[in-house]
């Protein structure tokens, strides 16, 4: 898949942990994949748990075992598909027994768009962040959630 910056996402637009980022090298990336209309990510079984939309750095902040920040730490974990996310639980299940027990064991089909963040290409594992721009409401992007059946 090609890259391409997004036209539509001008430096005026502030992205949310921005006191975080701004201190990172090139974060987020100025440089992005084709924007997707959809992405999947992990989630607790209550829909208005406020882990379903923090990311991994926000998340763990207090946990001093977790690594040191980084730019993608600080976006939102996406997959390109509902068999790209389950194909990453089984493999995190089988890694560690509790996995989803720690990342959440349902999934949210969130609506994406341009206004939405900026996103990286997805990898060969499906898998991309959103870095999210300030205006962006998660709760309102839920399309569907669900448990997570492997």
């Amino acid at each position: 898949m090609k890259n391409v910056e997004h036209s539509s996402s001008p430096s005026s637009i502030s992205f949310k942990y921005h006191s975080n980022i701004s201190t990172l090298k090139n974060c987020p990336p100025t440089v992005s994949g084709l924007p997707l209309a959809v992405g999947y990510r992990f989630g607790d079984s209550d829909i208005n748990h406020p882990n379903n939309g923090l990311p991994v750095a926000v998340k763990n902040k207090n946990n001093s075992t977790h690594h040191r920040p980084n730019c993608s730490s600080y976006a939102l974990s996406m997959y390109v598909s509902l068999d790209t996310l389950k194909a990453r639980a089984r493999c995190g299940v089988n890694y560690s027994p509790q996995f989803l027990k720690k990342i959440g064991n349902h999934y949210l089909k969130i609506q994406l768009s341009e206004s939405s963040g900026r996103q990286t290409a997805p990898n060969a594992d499906g898998h991309f962040d959103l870095h999210e721009y300030s205006s962006f409401n998660l709760q309102a992007a839920v399309q569907e959630h669900r448990l997570l059946i492997l």
